[in-house]
């Protein structure tokens, strides 16, 4: 027997069916959840490999912590981080390595917010946007 198509449906599936159309609008989108993986995989081996890059180069060429210290204590502006990074400095290498661990959970919570935007889901775009601000106040309140 087929259910009728009049919309006189029993009230008890219809309501089990809204109730099933209204989970699967609020599940983060299969893109964002692909997107979120590849980030915090591809982030995490990125700032393995470069820490280890560092550790390595610096171990190659005898530099010592104070050297090290030294050579991050150097950095006056961005300018002189990016030359760094430029002429392959270990301790830039490593500092590199943890920015890109520092800024893993900015954008994976970045991309969870773009989800929840596409859904138009209001409250949890505000929490995400809250919890984006309250990592930024972590970093520069000192």
């Amino acid at each position: 027997m087929t259910p009728p198509t009049d919309g006189s449906a029993d009230p008890q599936s219809r309501q089990v069916a809204d109730e099933i159309a209204y989970l699967r609008s609020r599940q983060l989108q299969p893109v964002f959840r692909v997107m979120q993986n590849v980030l915090l995989w591809v982030l995490t081996i990125v700032s393995i490999a470069l820490i280890c890059t560092g550790q390595g180069m610096a171990w190659a060429r005898g530099m010592s912590h104070a050297d090290i210290r030294a050579a991050v204590a150097s950095w006056s502006t961005p300018a002189d981080y990016l030359h760094a990074v430029g002429s392959v400095n270990p301790a830039a290498m490593m500092m590199l390595g943890i920015l890109c661990g520092i800024a893993m959970p900015f954008l994976r919570t970045m991309v969870v917010a773009c989800g929840f935007l596409q859904q138009r889901n209001w409250l949890h775009v505000a929490l995400s946007l809250l919890v984006i601000a309250i990592m930024l106040l972590g970093l520069w309140v000192k």
